[in-house]
């Protein structure tokens, strides 16, 4: 979307815990200053850009964030079968759970 290409970038590189938290800092700021740049209006605003498989998609920023937003669910569903698949009990990952832990609301 940025003029950057994402072909045969590798999405599953190996990390240490500590770069895993970098990481994810990093990402979080990048996060908050691409937020920053929008209004309602250049939320609408459609940008073509092509998936890591080269496949050309049209959508909205305000689509594209969206997405940002719910995809991980996916991956964190697929996580908690996998563990109930291998007789582990998952780790509870819903968010007001996660808030009555850490904020006691």
């Amino acid at each position: 979307m940025h003029g950057k290409d994402s072909t045969g970038l590798n999405f599953w590189q190996n990390f240490s815990l500590e770069e895993c938290e970098d990481l994810a800092r990093e990402t979080a700021e990048n996060y908050a200053r691409l937020l920053k740049q929008f209004d309602e209006e250049s939320l609408n605003t459609r940008v073509e850009y092509k998936t890591s498989k080269k496949v050309a998609h049209k959508n909205t920023f305000r689509e594209l964030l969206s997405h940002v937003l719910l995809h991980p669910a996916t991956h964190r569903g697929n996580i908690v079968l996998k563990l109930r698949e291998e007789n582990f009990t998952p780790p509870q990952i819903d968010y007001i759970i996660y808030l009555r832990e850490t904020k006691g609301v």
